[in-house]
């Protein structure tokens, strides 16, 4: 079922042209783009980046997430990308993910990783923490093109959350959680 269209627009929020990384400007996240003017928008609008053409906010395209949710508002900007939400948090208003109703908000939606349907992932600059429903496993420093897997692993009768990551130079890197009594058939490493 398709969530109905929403007519809501950026308004003076800004807060991607911040957060987001723009490979063809050589933009880094977590600093403002030389072509934003914050609570204007973009000096080149129309000219812009395809990668800023088609990046999607999630305030944007989802109409179930309520006002307060807003970017600006919240000091996060919601990507949706298959099962992985993904939290971009503005580097001045860190810790931000973990306020109310944002928390709360954040945990049950990683409950989809239960059926497949969501896990999420905070990225404070380039540290990164996923949210389990059980527990937050702090990932630490992220690099360039490394790839995020969030899972469970089995342990004998019972499973922990289980993330690896694995670097763009080839590393792979395993982060476990404390081990949890199986209560359904989440995803297993």
């Amino acid at each position: 079922m398709a969530l109905p269209e929403t007519t809501r627009t950026c308004g003076t929020c800004t807060l991607c042209c911040k957060v987001s990384g723009i490979k063809e400007l050589d933009k880094p996240a977590g600093v403002w783009c030389k072509f934003a003017k914050p609570g204007q928008g973009c000096t080149i609008h129309g000219r812009h980046p395809r990668e800023c053409q088609t990046y999607k906010c999630a305030w944007l395209e989802r109409q179930d997430l309520a006002e307060d949710w807003k970017p600006s508002i919240s000091k996060m900007v919601l990507r949706i990308e298959g099962p992985g939400v993904f939290v971009h948090v503005d580097p001045d208003a860190r810790g931000a993910w973990k306020k109310q109703p944002y928390y709360r908000g954040l945990k049950k939606t990683s409950e989809g990783l239960w059926n497949g349907t969501a896990h999420v992932i905070v990225y404070e600059g380039h540290d990164i923490t996923v949210i389990f429903p059980e527990e937050d496993l702090h990932i630490g420093k992220n690099g360039e093109g490394d790839r995020v897997v969030v899972a469970y692993q089995k342990v004998g009768a019972s499973q922990r959350p289980f993330v690896r990551v694995e670097r763009a130079n080839g590393e792979v890197s395993d982060f476990y959680g404390a081990v949890h009594t199986v209560r359904g058939f989440p995803p297993v490493a």
